[in-house]
């Protein structure tokens, strides 16, 4: 079992990185079942808007991972 803090801590650090309001104000970390941690911020565009979590799902989906843990 793994450590939900580690995501947590994953996601602040990479929104402390990122943080462009109001483009980027959320973040997200995602573990496969590898054990590897995917993480992503939001994008808000004029377009529409991806929201952190999906935008990680959608990295590792675009990478061939379907199990997470």
């Amino acid at each position: 079992m793994h450590n939900d803090t580690e995501l947590f801590t994953i996601a602040q650090a990479l929104l402390e990185q990122r943080h462009t309001p109001p483009v980027h104000t959320v973040a997200a970390a995602l573990r496969c079942q590898s054990g590897e941690v995917i993480s992503a911020v939001n994008i808000d565009h004029f377009l529409g808007f991806v929201c952190a979590e999906t935008a990680a799902l959608a990295i590792a989906i675009n990478r061939g991972i379907y199990d997470f843990d």
